[in-house]
């Protein structure tokens, strides 16, 4: 990455020379008191307050105050953005910042008043996100690992499609019994115990006695409810066990013996295929 370029308190000319200098090249940040106008498939103003603007190369911008997490305005990548220096009679000069989307047409006008800090990054990042510990990360794990769902659970060999969509794991318990289970990263509600009851009662009518387990940290009381009247279960997934091991199922690609066998002192369970 370059260095950076800051200023603190820079007056209004030298924050338009950096921020024109680098705007379609690097990240842009400014904070200070502005107004902020928007003109499009709406139409708002925000009065002067403090705020916190980014401006990305790839024409996105992102408008901050102190409080929450989405930005009180936004524009998506492909927009184009100037800056100017706007004098009015005898008042201080402003920083006017326009960002323009084509289409839907949107214009998002940012007057600062005040400038408190200005930083220009150039940012070099090749990696794409690897988002770990999803729900298929947590299903494999569990197929690999099956006595995390319940001591003497074999899953079949392949995740098995019923025509209303694939089942996160299908095996059966240690009485032999067929046991569907879906896999749930959070608490889970009434439409995963629905999904679920589709499921297994799908499986029921064509080999009459099957289970249904609900793999998820937690449940509501609702799903809960639900889950007791269809004959279902809840089966409480540790995620603090499960979590530490998705990084080397990943980094590894072991096949599932070789990954069984590196997670001592659980006893590898081979999969099975479906009778």
């Amino acid at each position: 990455m370059a260095l950076p370029k800051l200023l603190q308190n820079p007056t209004v000319h030298d924050a338009h020379d950096l921020a024109k200098e680098t705007l379609d090249t690097c990240m842009v940040q400014l904070v200070g008191a502005c107004t902020i106008d928007y003109q499009g498939r709406a139409q708002s103003t925000l009065a002067s307050g403090e705020r916190l603007v980014i401006i990305k190369p790839d024409g996105t911008l992102l408008v901050h105050t102190d409080e929450g997490v989405k930005p009180v305005n936004w524009q998506p990548p492909g927009t184009s953005s100037a800056i100017a220096i706007k004098s009015l009679d005898d008042d201080e000069p402003l920083l006017i910042i326009t960002v323009e989307r084509r289409k839907p047409h949107e214009i998002v006008t940012i007057a600062f008043e005040d400038i408190h800090f200005i930083a220009t990054f150039n940012l070099e990042d090749w990696e794409d996100l690897q988002l770990l510990g999803t729900e298929a990360d947590i299903a494999e794990l569990l197929r690999l690992n099956p006595d995390l769902i319940e001591e003497g659970f074999t899953p079949y060999e392949m995740e098995l499609d019923r025509r209303r969509g694939p089942m996160d794991i299908y095996g059966h318990d240690a009485h032999d019994t067929r046991t569907v289970v879906e896999v749930k990263r959070r608490t889970a509600g009434i439409e995963e115990a629905t999904q679920l009851a589709r499921y297994v009662e799908r499986e029921r009518e064509k080999h009459g006695n099957v289970r249904g387990l609900l793999a998820a940290p937690g449940i509501s009381e609702k799903a809960q409810h639900y889950l007791r009247d269809k004959n279902l279960e809840h089966c409480q997934l540790d995620l603090d066990e499960l979590l530490p091991m998705v990084p080397q199922l990943h980094a590894t690609q072991r096949t599932l013996g070789a990954f069984q066998e590196a997670q001592e002192p659980q006893t590898p369970t081979p999969a099975s295929k479906e009778p």
